[in-house]
């Protein structure tokens, strides 16, 4: 299976950097009290000296990597009563769509990888004696807490002036949104008021058989058929993309036990014009545009000289656009159109359609497009009459409304010849628009007189005016919804249902219009197995369905993979049987609830490049308890039966005493050699009490389980 990478640099976009700043403490006291107190103090900014990135595409997610390292700009140099005591804080762009799961820092050669804490951390900028605030200073070797959807607080303490401070952050990330399959990658650590470097270096782990990649920077651009480490001009986001041949991706994995039982999913997919196109019945369209102008004085006036368009004009200009967009709109769904354009008081028609075709498409635009102030300039410019022209109808003439009224059966008729000529299996539509004012005088009701040409195809006329003729009772809108502004058919749906299926249950989601351009990403927990096959069922304006259908998407499945678990523990909006009660606990991954922590302690001996996952000695913050599935008791099953005493599910019995009513001991009886099979008892009771064994009789168990039985000899207990 075969995708591409882009990489391109994105020189503006809407997400707000974060700030490093650079502080120290220094010992105050105040005039009433001479005791001295150790207060946080701003001494300056960060500079950012080396970056570099590396990315793991994952699918639908990336697993990124961030090592930078970032030394102090000071900018207060007389400053005093300093303790010595220096370090970093500030906030840093984690995107919104990204799980955090490791943190490291360096001082000189040591490294020190911090553990995950649940958040009960309050800190304090000023402390009463030098020891808490050393105790402070030693806890915040590294620190790093959400505290909102977008707001990430890190702090590095013991940093010494002038040094170097390496920082590594691990975390992974889902499609941002912008477009399908996109992923926008800040700098984490870019300094905003301080230096950046010149270069970065990025890189993408790629192979030339799966995952080819094609890095863009600025005018550059360089296809990558193999993982490799590449310099570029420092840019503080990197925009990636994942050209895959599918428009939908899945991630799947599974785990048997506990704390990550289950099945695992995660989707990227949106609804493109081409799964609209076949969720949609094919519709042929006649535009009929009509021009009236029996009510317009000019469309070119001069005001004060200056030469300018009347209100009618312009209409006329933005209902052309209007017409082109919708046009193209119904291209995209595979469905060309045709258009007859009349104007009021013009023998015959301005534009008239050939065929109704793609190719004739290109015609129709180029038409509309000239449909311009240019244009109208050129052609109506000074043209006002010095009386009334004879087409204007006069509404005691019955002449002009028959004449109006000709024109539009003229109309009609080539509409109707052009979708006749488009081919059966199609829905057949004709709509009609029109520009500016009439005279209102005789309304006809023609539907008797068009019956024979509208056979088999519908008109939306909501909007439209004619001449002498009644519109609303000629054309009645019945049976017809609103698609891009106009009446239609139901041909197109309005909503679309897109369903995922497990083996035990259906996953529905209900995609309007408004959000079928925005790619629709969720991720997924359950018990059963997760069916690799997307099913699409459009709905129109009434509700009912216009046609169903099914996609495969490209499929990424890796054994065992916990960092798909984790994003589905980040995911707020998942899918999930039952929910985790700590999930950045369990998963190990930062939350509000979860912060990570390096102190003094936290040193480990291993400087490797990864940033392995938390393991569990590792992770302080609760956890969910794992919950035993509970054992149901079965309780045993009891017949005597011609002297023969028989119970089944008696596995946890060891010993029986039988009682007479009187609590006299008949019998004491190890029952080991009376288990016939598995855990059902034999027992000829009968014979082994002989004369006693009359009447009611108390049976007690003893062992593992205990139990006791009346037994009325000669029947069931």
């Amino acid at each position: 299976m075969r995708y591409s990478v882009a990489i391109s640099i994105l020189a503006v976009i809407s997400m707000s950097h974060g700030a490093i700043d650079f502080y120290g403490y220094r010992a105050t006291s105040s005039h009433n009290d001479t005791t001295l107190r150790y207060s946080q103090v701003l001494l300056g900014y960060s500079d950012l000296d080396r970056s570099e990135i590396s990315i793991v595409p994952r699918g639908t997610y990336l697993d990124v990597t961030e090592d930078a390292w970032i030394s102090s700009d000071v900018t207060r140099m007389n400053v005093a009563d300093m303790t010595g005591d220096y370090l970093f804080r500030g906030s840093i762009p984690v995107p919104r769509e990204a799980v955090v799961t490791g943190l490291h820092t360096w001082k000189g050669d040591t490294l020190y990888r911090a553990g995950l804490y649940e958040t009960r951390y309050v800190y304090d900028a000023s402390f009463p004696d030098s020891i808490k605030l050393q105790q402070s200073l030693d806890s915040r070797i590294a620190l790093l807490q959400q505290h909102t959807n977008t707001s990430y607080e890190l702090t590095l303490c013991r940093v010494s002036l002038g040094e170097k401070k390496h920082i590594r952050i691990r975390y992974l990330l889902r499609s941002n949104g912008v477009a399908l399959n996109t992923y926008v990658i800040p700098v984490l650590l870019h300094s905003v008021y301080g230096k950046n470097p010149d270069y970065m270096k990025v890189t993408v782990f790629a192979d030339n058989k799966n995952r080819q990649c094609k890095l863009q920077y600025g005018q550059s651009n360089m296809v990558l058929s193999d993982t490799s480490q590449n310099t570029i001009p420092f840019q503080p986001f990197l925009s990636l993309q994942l050209n895959i041949s599918s428009k939908s991706a899945i991630n799947l994995t599974e785990f048997t036990n506990r704390p990550y039982r289950g099945n695992y999913l995660s989707v990227n997919t949106s609804v493109t014009d081409s799964l609209i196109s076949r969720l949609s019945k094919p519709v042929s369209t006649v535009f009929i545009w009509r021009w009236n102008m029996s009510s317009l004085n000019q469309l070119v006036y001069y005001n004060n000289g200056i030469k300018e368009l009347s209100s009618e004009a312009l209409s006329f200009i933005g209902q052309a656009r209007l017409l082109k967009n919708t046009m193209v709109n119904l291209r995209k769904l595979g469905n060309p159109c045709g258009l007859i354009h009349v104007i009021e008081g013009q023998n015959g028609t301005a534009y008239s359609s050939k065929a109704i075709s793609l190719a004739e498409d290109s015609s129709i635009m180029k038409y509309l497009d000239s449909v311009n102030e240019e244009e109208i300039y050129k052609k109506y410019s000074g043209t006002t009459p010095e009386s009334d022209p004879l087409w204007i109808p006069d509404e005691g003439n019955s002449s002009s409304f028959e004449q109006s009224r000709n024109d539009l059966i003229s109309a009609l008729q080539k509409a109707s010849s052009l979708l006749k000529k488009a081919g059966s299996g199609k829905l057949r539509h004709i709509l009609l628009v029109s520009a500016g004012g009439i005279h209102y005088g005789s309304q006809k009701d023609m539907s008797e007189e068009l019956g024979t040409i509208l056979d088999g195809i519908t008109v939306g006329a909501a909007s439209a005016q004619w001449h002498g003729v009644n519109i609303g009772s000629t054309f009645p809108a019945s049976n017809l919804y609103l698609w891009n502004g106009f009446l239609f058919p139901s041909f197109s749906p309005a909503v679309v249902r897109l369903r995922i299926k497990s083996a035990e249950q259906n996953y529905d989601f209900q995609l309007s219009q408004n959000i079928w351009s925005t790619p629709l990403k969720f991720t997924g927990r359950v018990s059963a197995s997760w069916d690799t096959v997307f099913y699409l069922t459009g709905f129109d304006e009434a509700g009912k369905q216009t046609s169903t259908i099914e996609i495969k998407p490209i499929v990424y499945s890796f054994h065992a993979d916990s960092a798909l678990a984790k994003l589905w523990a980040g995911d707020k909006n998942h899918i999930a049987e039952t929910e985790e009660e700590y999930p950045g606990g369990t998963f190990g991954i930062l939350t509000k609830a979860t912060f990570f922590q390096a102190t003094k302690n936290s040193i480990v001996e291993s400087s490797s490049r990864n940033v392995a996952f938390l393991s569990d000695e590792e992770i302080f913050a609760p956890k969910t308890p794992v919950k035993n599935r509970a054992t149901q008791s079965v309780k045993p099953f009891v017949l005597y039966r011609n002297g023969v005493l028989q119970i089944s599910s008696a596995d946890k019995y060891q010993t029986l005493k039988i009682y007479d009513l009187n609590g006299k001991l008949l019998l004491s009886l190890e029952l080991s050699r009376f288990r016939t099979s598995g855990s059902t008892l034999t027992i000829p009771l009968a014979k082994m009490l002989g004369n006693r064994g009359k009447g009611k009789l108390v049976l007690v168990f003893t062992g593992k389980r205990a139990g006791s039985f009346t037994l009325l000899c000669g029947g069931a207990i």
